[in-house]
């Protein structure tokens, strides 16, 4: 290909000198001809040897350009051929750079599989030094086996001693069994001497299950007798302290009335438990627990804690209206005595203690707290949180104004039974958002653990916290 070049090239250059000589040879020739010219003006044209040589020499550069013409052909011809060429270089020039990256992969590639048959001749080394390995290793499990089949054999030998062995104990044992047929055979006998021994038994086992059963009913009438007899005393009590506080107002008629537990206290109760009150002067007396702390006595209308048996305080609007539970444990004081108590001249102040399922004691007071009358629905008067001796957030004065809410009477301000969506408790359910019925649960079955809005529950346990904290205690009092 190099070749070919020089020689196209060197074909140029010759043509481009012919060229040249030849330009030269024009100029010259047209100088003359000019000179000629000149003389044939100045001779008159009179010379026709002259002219006829010039036509002559006309013809001739004629053909010398038509020369000229052809040879420029060619040469753009070969400048044609020549770019042509010079394309099929380059392209030539490209494919032996392609083959030659081809050549450069398949080297890579060759010299990966040159490392991969290396590898494998390794893996080859290896698994023939396996190989003869396992080889020597069957060898000698061959002579292993070789010596147990001689070891099997003396064993059989010894077997067979053993059945002689056997053969010789088995007449022995069927002596033996013999003998133990007979021991059967008496043991049968005294074996139907212990059943009749144990029907006598199971007819004196019987006879003092019955005397046990006719115990234990009279032991149950003892205790039902025994919590009449509890009762009654209670009673007796209660009527006996009634009859004192009448017989003391009927003798000294300026003697200050035991309104609540703080009056109580005054008179001389300074230990916590079941008295009797007046409320706002009422001649019927009213049975409260009065709980003394720090030199003061509470009146108690709300007490929550576990015992056994529970107390159900899912009840009817008449049963919170009068109370009910065991005024030692768990209860509910009663509406109508709230009103009573709280609905005269003075001021209640509410004080609330919560535990928490861990144990952690809480307390809340509220400075004004106040129950009407049935008429208006038991409405609640509840203000003035005392946030500066409380540990116990506030979930009640929302509560402030609303009427009282049972199962079977809805007052509240939601477009639902609060209450019974809300364990089934009887409170004072709702507040000024109308559809949310309150944080506090106090009135709802206890539970075991927190979140659960259908329990025992206070939304603001700790102060500014809303989370629903489940309650494993509960207690509301009046001063």
């Amino acid at each position: 290909m190099s070749q070919t070049l020089r020689g196209l090239t060197a074909a140029t250059q010759e043509i481009s000198k012919m060229s040249q000589t030849f330009t030269t040879y024009l100029l010259e020739y047209k100088q003359e001809f000019e000179a000629l010219q000149h003389k044939v003006f100045t001779l008159e044209a009179n010379n026709q040897d002259k002219t006829d040589q010039l036509l002559m020499n006309l013809e001739i550069i004629q053909e010398k350009d038509n020369t000229i013409h052809i040879q420029q052909q060619i040469i753009h011809e070969q400048d044609n051929t020549i770019h042509i060429q010079q394309q099929t270089i380059q392209i030539n020039n490209n494919t032996i750079h392609n083959q030659q990256q081809t050549i450069q992969e398949k080297d890579n590639t060759i010299h990966n599989q040159q490392q991969t048959i290396h590898k494998k001749d390794n893996t080859i080394h290896n698994q023939q030094q396996t190989i003869q390995i396992n080889n020597n290793t069957i060898n000698n499990q061959q002579q292993i086996i070789h010596e147990k089949d001689n070891t099997i054999h003396i064993q059989q030998q010894m077997i067979q001693n053993n059945n002689n062995t056997i053969h010789i104990q088995q007449e022995i044992l069927q002596e033996k069994d013999n003998t133990i047929y007979n021991q059967k055979q008496n043991l049968q006998e005294k074996d139907d001497t212990i059943y009749n021994q144990k029907t006598n038994l199971r007819e004196k086992d019987d006879t003092i299950l019955n005397q046990q059963q006719i115990l234990q009913e009279k032991g149950s009438t003892i205790q039902v007798c025994e919590a009449q007899v509890t009762q009654y005393t209670r009673q007796i009590l209660r009527l006996d302290e009634e009859t004192n506080n009448l017989e003391r107002r009927l003798q000294n008629p300026s003697r200050r009335v035991v309104n609540d537990c703080e009056d109580v206290f005054r008179e001389g109760g300074r230990e916590s438990g079941v008295y009797t009150i007046y409320p706002n002067s009422s001649p019927a007396g009213v049975r409260v627990y009065c709980e003394v702390q720090e030199g003061r006595s509470w009146t108690v209308f709300l007490v929550r804690h576990r015992q056994t048996p529970q107390e159900n305080f899912t009840r009817s609007w008449q049963d919170y209206k009068e109370g009910f539970g065991d005024l030692e444990g768990e209860h509910w004081l009663g509406n109508e005595k709230l009103n009573a108590l709280t609905d005269g001249e003075k001021h209640y102040r509410l004080r609330v203690e919560a535990t928490n399922l861990q144990g952690e004691q809480r307390y809340g007071e509220w400075q004004v707290f106040k129950v009407a009358d049935e008429d208006n629905r038991y409405r609640l008067t509840l203000q003035q949180y005392n946030s500066s001796s409380s540990s116990l957030g506030d979930d009640l004065t929302y509560h402030n104004g609303q009427s009282f809410t049972t199962v079977d009477r809805d007052h509240d301000t939601a477009p639902f039974n609060c209450a019974a969506i809300r364990g089934e408790g009887g409170w004072w359910w709702g507040g000024e958002k109308g559809w949310f019925c309150g944080h506090a649960q106090p009135t709802s079955p206890l539970g075991n653990t927190d979140g659960d809005h259908h329990v025992m529950s206070w939304g603001y346990f700790t102060p500014g916290v809303n989370r629903w904290i489940g309650l494993s205690a509960l207690k509301m009092a009046l001063i």
